[in-house]
């Protein structure tokens, strides 16, 4: 999933200096994921069994949906925008 974040970069963000902020980011998110994840996943198995790991992957992944839908309609809100005059 991570592989998929960087390469998508260059088309999300239009400056260098964004696509450096965004490179860092997903950086970032990728090694919170690592440390957190397994903790978390085992906490979910022991308190809620498989439903309840069942229940968690499909809140996140109803979740990544929605922002993915989101962002893919201000994605397009921004190419329907008229271009900034020039001075």
């Amino acid at each position: 999933m991570q592989g998929a974040s960087f390469s998508a970069i260059p088309q999300l963000n239009p400056t260098i200096g964004e696509r450096a902020r965004a490179a860092g980011a997903v950086a970032q998110l990728g090694n919170l994921g690592t440390t957190v994840g397994t903790p978390l996943l085992s906490a979910v198995i022991l308190s809620g069994g498989s439903l309840g790991m069942a229940g968690f992957v499909a809140l996140f992944a109803f979740l990544g949906i929605a922002l993915h839908l989101w962002q893919a309609q201000r994605r397009q809100m921004r190419t329907m925008a008229p271009p900034p005059a020039c001075h």
